[in-house]
């Protein structure tokens, strides 16, 4: 866009409807997909650009780099964009995906809202990267995601003619703008590079005698002739709520109870685990659980205590890594961990097992942050002095689980 089109620009956004609260919104710099970072950096700064010039906000504050939270499920979950404009001490955030297609822009683009903790729409445009058409087009995308309005397809292209001639075209400080309704072919004519061309009486097209502002074609002035490229129109993506709950952005923590066997000991089992997101549907996790028997006493204890069977509780430690995948309102998973356990202490010392196992289950989502979850797990642990503990149960050996609870993200 010309730098003398700006004014103009800004009083047609002053007697815009308001669609977007006023506050202040945050410029996050959009995700790049086959765009190096010298053009991200350009594609974010005029988008930064845009919205200082948007009535429809008190202020704007851009963000130099993109956090490393901002991710493809970042941008479905409202938790994930709330931290990143709460971080950049906004109450809207207007962020996205830009992809290179070829010569052209692909931009997914959306605007959150934390005063609804909402996503306000999701739009979709295409532009073509050559520098001038996306400055020409970025004004119409960024006030579309801004504010809903989306402007009309022109079936004519325009031209501007910015002059020079201070005698004939300056109002002010500024040269004059007319703009031509004009056709491609008379539009290919026009556009030219370097001074005109020697007129020929009979067969020369002159942009003065088309901008109808020059009564004498020998003084005409070299002009600039500027093509006006439309912006692509392509249908608005609203975000479908209830359909898909997003993956984690954070973290998430559940808490389930269920049954493990190892040989002779049916264990009953409670305990927590936490996973923390590391890529898209990647998680790290850590959990602590209880793992309780009800053993039978041997004979000689029996006799001495006058007890027939006792409660013993053992405290397994386990870590690993799940991977997570979005089905609807289920997320199933797989993955594996290890799993460790003090079985046995005494005044000489400690007894310790070890193992690892193969993890399956799915959350099923009731909203964003909670859910139901189901987890199986199957595996096996070595101790040397399992078979002491109790007569018939190996020192190595499967260790079956399966447990459900709830799940809480964030």
């Amino acid at each position: 866009m010309h730098e003398h089109a700006k004014p103009s620009l800004l009083a047609a956004m002053l007697l815009a409807p308001l669609a977007a609260s006023a506050g202040t919104v945050v410029a996050c710099p959009p995700i790049g997909e086959g765009l190096d970072a010298k053009a991200l950096l350009g594609v974010h700064q005029l988008i930064a650009a845009e919205l200082d010039f948007m009535a429809e906000f008190d202020g704007v504050s851009e963000l130099e780099a993109r956090p490393d939270a901002l991710n493809a499920a970042c941008l479905e979950s409202t938790a994930c964009l709330k931290t990143l404009t709460v971080a950049g001490a906004g109450d809207h955030l207007i962020t996205g995906v830009v992809t290179a297609d070829g010569g052209d822009y692909a931009f997914d683009l959306l605007l959150y809202d934390v005063g609804t903790d909402a996503i306000v729409r999701r739009i979709q445009r295409v532009s073509a990267a050559d520098p001038s058409a996306l400055s020409n087009n970025m004004t119409a995308i960024v006030r579309e995601v801004a504010t809903g309005e989306v402007p009309e397809a022109e079936e004519s292209s325009a031209v501007a003619v910015y002059a020079e001639s201070e005698e004939e075209f300056l109002i002010g400080d500024d040269p004059a703008v007319v703009e031509v309704p004009m056709g491609d072919d008379e539009l290919a004519e026009l556009i030219t590079f370097g001074p005109p061309a020697p007129k020929d009486p009979e067969t020369a097209t002159d942009p003065a005698e088309l901008a109808l502002l020059v009564a004498d074609i020998e003084a005409t002035p070299e002009v600039e002739v500027v093509a006006v490229t439309p912006v692509e129109i392509i249908d608005t993506i609203e975000p479908s709520p209830g359909i898909e709950r997003p993956l984690a952005s954070i973290l998430q923590l559940t808490a389930r109870g269920g049954v493990a066997k190892y040989y002779s000991f049916d264990f009953v089992t409670a305990g927590g685990e936490l996973a923390v997101p590391v890529a898209s549907g990647l998680h790290v996790i850590a959990g602590f659980e209880t793992y309780a028997v009800q053993r039978t006493l041997p004979p000689e204890i029996q006799v001495l205590t006058g007890q027939f069977t006792e409660w013993n509780t053992i405290f397994p430690l386990n870590m690993g890594v799940i991977y997570k995948i979005p089905l609807g309102l289920v997320q199933v998973y797989g993955g594996a961990d290890g799993i460790t356990v003090q079985y046995y202490r005494d005044e000489i010392g400690a007894d310790w097992a070890g193992g690892a196992r193969a993890r399956l289950g799915a959350d099923v989502m009731l909203s964003d942050n909670l859910g139901v979850n189901v987890n199986s797990a199957i595996g096996f642990w070595n101790g040397a002095n399992w078979p002491y503990i109790e007569p018939g149960v190996g020192a190595s050996g499967p260790l079956p689980q399966v447990n459900g609870g709830v799940v809480a993200m964030f």
